[in-house]
């Protein structure tokens, strides 16, 4: 075992393999499906620890009895950037922002009937640069063409219950019908962001920039090109949002929070697939990212429009538990969300969110109110690892 991660080390390459756990799925739309993915990755600038990556993944439905398959390389520019390529066809979440796994929909599919994932086909070939600028500031650029297809039911299998799938169609999801028409889009992408420091440790394999102590604040800019290469698409829309995580208060413990405010300038032609998505999550398994909602529709409140968004974590870090005899050796810590949403169709939505975490677990329960009345409540689960 020696000599053999020995031999790893010098030749600075390997093969990555997708579990197997990742590779059986199920949804309403392919059925069954088997998907495979590699990858290799190799060292090529040990002063700069840059590595170039090349990666297949490929997918089969029985239910659709379609064949996907996406190509996608990255190789280092530079010391400082990064190009990426990838082209392919697959199915893809109608939210961009993917906020339930394919392991949570399969379960939620086949014991409870709840298909909650929907999706559309693309075929599609995108190119991105990215990387540091200067210090904390990072910037991007994404170039993507697709052809984009509307996706129907294809089974109604499952293992259990006797409820009615939705169809795949999220806005009339109890009478069905074409979300879009078939399209193809191309879009350009820009991002920048800054977090306000420059320090890093400097190690023989290259710089590590520390976290820092101040907000990261980013700008995004959305182009969607009319008739370039066919493109049906014509549309602008533009975003900021400023995020911190961990922010200390010594003994009262930490807060985390993310803002985004957005619009659409132009909306002369836009599809579903180019509306701003919102972390939503209506499973009782959810993920904890920093602008992840409790309890929010995955894709109802999707907007062609302006929104705002807020999101405020606190974790106490065990400042109440402590307290209290016999809980202390546990070091259980408090938590609380609030959650706000505002757009043109949804106006104030906000949900708050109470729980304990333990190691890397989390249960919550959270309630959601719309203009001050009670819309839902709920348990939420989150396991990060």
């Amino acid at each position: 075992m020696e000599a053999l991660i020995s031999a790893i080390v010098i030749q600075k390459e390997y093969w990555r393999f997708d579990p197997l756990i990742h590779d059986v799925q199920f949804n309403t739309v392919q059925g069954l499906n088997l998907n495979s993915g590699a990858s290799f990755t190799k060292l090529v600038d040990s002063i700069n620890n840059r590595y170039f990556r090349a990666g297949l993944d490929m997918g089969y439905g029985f239910s659709d009895h379609r064949f996907n398959a996406v190509a996608s390389g990255v190789m280092p520019v530079g010391d400082r950037f990064t190009l990426s390529l990838k082209g392919g066809s697959d199915v893809e979440d109608l939210n961009d922002l993917n906020p339930i796994s394919h392991l949570a929909n399969t379960v939620h599919s086949f014991f409870a009937r709840q298909n909650f994932e929907k999706f559309y086909q693309k075929q599609f070939v995108s190119t991105s640069f990215f990387g540091r600028i200067n210090g904390g500031w990072k910037g991007s650029m994404t170039v993507e063409l697709a052809n984009r297809n509307w996706l129907e039911n294809k089974t109604d299998y499952s293992f259990f219950g006797t409820r009615n799938y939705t169809y795949n169609n999220p806005l009339t999801p109890n009478t069905g019908g074409a979300l879009f028409p078939d399209n193809r889009a191309f879009k350009i992408t820009l991002r920048t962001s800054y977090d306000f420091s420059n320090k890093y440790e400097a190690y023989p394999n290259g710089r590590h920039y520390l976290p820092s102590a101040y907000p990261t604040v980013g700008f995004n800019y959305v182009k969607g090109l009319k008739s370039v290469f066919g493109s049906d698409v014509d549309y602008d829309r533009i975003s900021a949002d400023i995020q911190q995580t961990d922010l200390s208060w010594g003994v009262y413990g930490r807060t985390s929070y993310y803002i985004s405010v957005g619009k659409f300038i132009n909306t002369n032609s836009v599809y579903f697939p180019d509306y701003t998505q919102f972390h939503g999550n209506e499973a009782l398994f959810y993920r904890s990212d920093p602008n992840s909602f409790l309890l929010l529709n995955y894709y109802t409140y999707s907007t062609y429009k302006q929104y705002l968004e807020a999101h405020l974590e606190h974790n106490f870090s065990g400042f109440i538990m402590n307290k209290i005899p016999g809980l202390r050796k546990l070091k259980l810590q408090e938590i609380i969300h609030v959650n706000y949403l505002t757009t043109p169709d949804l106006h104030n939505y906000y949900e708050l969110g109470v729980g304990i975490k333990y190691l890397n677990l989390r249960v919550l329960y959270g309630e959601s109110h719309n203009s001050g009345a009670n819309v839902h409540s709920a348990m939420r689960v989150s396991l990060s690892f």
